[in-house]
């Protein structure tokens, strides 16, 4: 009984040492950027299909990017569900040169996809390396 209870200990420190270790460097990366604002250019909505199977073991599959049409076409006779997302790409003015540069992500929120080109959107930008930027969760 005691070998079953130091082993729970054991896994409870760990993760929490693992949890720690993932907000703490999330936390000093953050700690390299600043929020600014970028100019929307697009928001393109892209998508997949993906495939879960059930079983004793569960998996997850998806196909590769197609437009979203084609997706949900296929979906039914594919026995598939589609997964939106939006390819977004923005420009904003890096505070390292004063120039305006380009950025892009990928994000599965839908609210990029009622915004018109020029919007602005919050991201972060590097404060030491001139063209490098991230996504911000919260939008304006």
């Amino acid at each position: 009984m005691r070998g079953l209870r130091d082993g729970f200990i054991t896994l409870v420190v760990f993760a929490g040492l693992l949890v720690g270790g993932v907000f703490a460097c999330d936390a000093w990366d953050a700690s390299f950027y600043s929020p600014a604002r970028g100019r929307l250019i697009s928001a393109t909505p892209v998508c997949r299909l993906r495939w879960i199977t059930s079983g004793r073991f569960s998996s997850t599959s998806e196909s590769e990017d197609m437009s979203c049409d084609e997706a949900r076409r296929l979906a039914p006779v594919e026995r598939a569900s589609v997964n939106e997302q939006w390819d977004v790409s923005y420009d904003f003015l890096s505070p390292v040169d004063q120039a305006r540069h380009t950025g892009a992500f990928r994000t599965p929120d839908p609210l990029y996809g009622s915004l018109r080109a020029g919007a602005e959107i919050d991201i972060l930008v590097h404060k030491s390396e001139a063209g490098k930027s991230r996504e911000r969760a919260l939008l304006h």
